[in-house]
């Protein structure tokens, strides 16, 4: 009887939690085809208006030229403009071997490239390196874009390109000032129509980083052109609006993304940055703007490295080392560095050591086709040398690359069997530049910081695997406060609501990616790796409870033109059971002298 009624209940338990299961598919099947649909025509709303305003921008002819230098912050690198001159095109990280001196003939493999191209971010490269050769390079380069790129082709005409495109000039002004009156003529028709196209389709533009950038290329041209007080008051009041939807009052945004964040810093820091004499800013707006800065500058602090660069996550790039001093000086904002809640992020710092986690899950929908699949995932730094490092942003070399850069395996972090923390779905691959979406992926994420006399550890938690195959991922980073050990336990245990009916896996794998400039040294005991650092430093990595393995990685270096080659370490846990671990530990060697000095990089 006992049985019989056991029984029965659990049947009904399971036909109630396959009710609530389908119940839940078909509600999140609605709603992301509702989103879709949303997003479809939006961007079909937002073509015809683009081609429909540029099909009157001919008709503007005015080459009135700017009434005032605008003072932007310096973006270039020199090292880049020399090889421009010397006759390598190598563009945002990309390198083009081909014989012509047009770049406007080459074919971009991928948005990065085309945005870089056609934004003019060259130009600050050129203008970084100084000389005359690359001055007459850059007014080469214009004229012929001018030439080859005219509104009737509508290439390098999307708004974020015009609008870095605007900026970018205006940026250089004084570097390409010459006596060539039809460059120069061309040069302000340009911005001119360039400045009625941005204020045109501003209005139908979805708020983020997109917009920002148009309205703040729009208050640029306007403060250029010394347009009137409500004209300025009129963009400003609308990126003010857009910076409080798009960054809150803690300075994070929803992208994730330390790169982005960094743009957005640079952007509020240059509005305030407008003379008084010239414009005067609204108590209104001053106190938005500034209270942004402010609680972005602790937080940019926080997500950057032992080496001074940001942490590469969810599309974003490491900055440049430069740029970020030179903003957080500019600010004037003396608050430390934050340590937890940075965009998702918690920070450790030890001795040398330098730990930043990625605690948080991809941001969903389309707003998220650069989030990766990287939740629980770090990277960590001995001084100013990276040791464990993600593989980067690959966007800019195709498709293909980019797709391996958001996956979980190309993190440091764990994957059941071979499978993506999240899945990956195109919303537009007709498009000249397919965008392919988050819409699965880490919901609940526990994340518990603790700090005693000895150490510093983090205990995580994340359930990307819970719907489908019944597991949750416990993951333990442990610091001593020496700096001189670094240990971490992955687990991989059955949840509650473990069923019969789901997918099958027999083990879980946990990846370390390392920098190409560490040496993989092989140990006469098993399990045990030597990593040796380009400073001297040797890094003894242990495993316990499992099978490790060394394979080829790729490494994505925004001061490399290629793809570099380097090494990760995949540990594979042994079968899973209800509940599966594996113990890893990273421990200093001590064969060198406890002033570690990097010779290298003081030269």
């Amino acid at each position: 009887m006992g049985n019989t009624w056991w029984d029965g209940w659990v049947l009904h338990r399971n036909v109630s939690e396959r009710k609530v299961n389908v119940l839940t598919g078909i509600i999140n099947v609605i709603f992301n085809w509702v989103l879709l649909v949303k997003f479809r025509i939006s961007n079909l709303r937002n073509q015809f208006l683009q081609n429909l305003v540029l099909l009157f921008l001919p008709v503007i002819r005015s080459c009135e030229p700017t009434k005032h230098i605008v003072e932007l912050m310096a973006c270039g690198n020199p090292l880049f403009g020399k090889n421009l001159v010397d006759g390598s095109l190598v563009f945002s990280g990309v390198a083009f071997e081909i014989d012509v001196d047009n770049p406007w003939l080459i074919e971009s493999p991928s948005w990065e490239v085309e945005r870089y191209l056609h934004g003019f971010c060259w130009l600050n490269d050129l203008s970084a390196y100084g000389n005359s050769k690359a001055r007459r390079i850059a007014l080469k380069w214009i004229a012929k874009w001018n030439f080859y790129n005219n509104i009737e082709k509508k290439i390098g005409w999307d708004p974020e390109i015009a609008a870095l495109r605007s900026v970018n000039f205006l940026r250089n002004l004084q570097f390409l000032n010459t006596h060539n009156t039809k460059i120069t003529l061309d040069c302000f028709r340009n911005l001119r129509r360039q400045y009625v196209f941005l204020s045109i389709i501003s209005h139908s533009l979805e708020p983020g980083l997109k917009k920002l950038n148009v309205l703040y290329a729009i208050f640029m041209i306007a403060q250029a052109y010394n347009f009137s007080d409500r004209t300025k008051q009129k963009a400003l009041n609308q990126f003010c609006k857009v910076v409080i939807r798009h960054i809150d009052f803690e300075g994070q945004v929803l992208s994730r993304n330390p790169e982005e964040l960094l743009e957005c810093f640079i952007m509020i820091n240059e509005i305030l940055k407008v003379p008084k004499a010239s414009f005067e800013l609204t108590h209104q707006t001053f106190y938005t703007l500034t209270s942004r800065k402010e609680a972005i500058a602790p937080i940019l602090r926080g997500l950057r490295l032992g080496n001074g660069l940001l942490t590469r996550s969810h599309g974003g790039d490491t900055g440049s080392l430069d740029l970020i001093d030179r903003c957080l000086i500019a600010t004037s904002v003396k608050s430390k560095s934050d340590i937890t809640k940075l965009l998702g992020f918690e920070r450790i710092t030890a001795g040398r050591l330098t730990l930043i986690v990625d605690c948080a899950g991809p941001l969903y929908g389309v707003m998220g086709d650069n989030s990766h699949a990287s939740c629980l995932s770090f990277e960590l730094t001995s001084g100013q040398r990276p040791i464990f490092v993600n593989c980067g942003p690959g966007g800019r070399f195709g498709n293909a690359f980019k797709q391996f850069c958001r996956s979980t395996q190309a993190h440091n972090t764990c994957t059941l069997e071979d499978i993506s923390q999240s899945q990956f779905k195109f919303i537009s691959k007709k498009k000249r530049w397919p965008r392919e979406i988050i819409f699965n992926g880490p919901n609940n994420i526990i994340v518990d910081r603790f700090k005693t006399f000895e150490a510093t550890w983090l205990d995580l938690c994340q359930d990307s695997y819970e719907h489908e195959y019944g597991y949750l991922h416990y993951r333990k980073l442990f610091m001593l406060n020496t700096g001189k050990v670094f240990t971490g336990t992955d687990i991989f245990e059955v949840s509650q609501l473990r069923r019969n009916n789901f997918k099958k896996v027999d083990s879980f794998y946990a990846y370390f990616q390392l920098h190409p400039d560490v040496e993989v040294w092989d140990h006469p005991k098993l399990q045990t790796i030597i990593l040796r650092l380009k400073n001297g430093e040797h890094w003894i990595f242990e495993i316990d409870l499992g099978q490790v393995t060394i394979e080829d990685s790729t490494f994505i270096n925004s001061l490399k033109a290629y793809p570099e080659n380097t090494k990760r370490i995949v540990i594979k846990s042994s079968t899973l059971l209800n509940k599966t671990e594996i113990k890893w530990s990273l421990r200093r060697r001590e064969i060198v002298s406890r002033n570690t000095r990097d010779a290298a990089i003081l030269q």
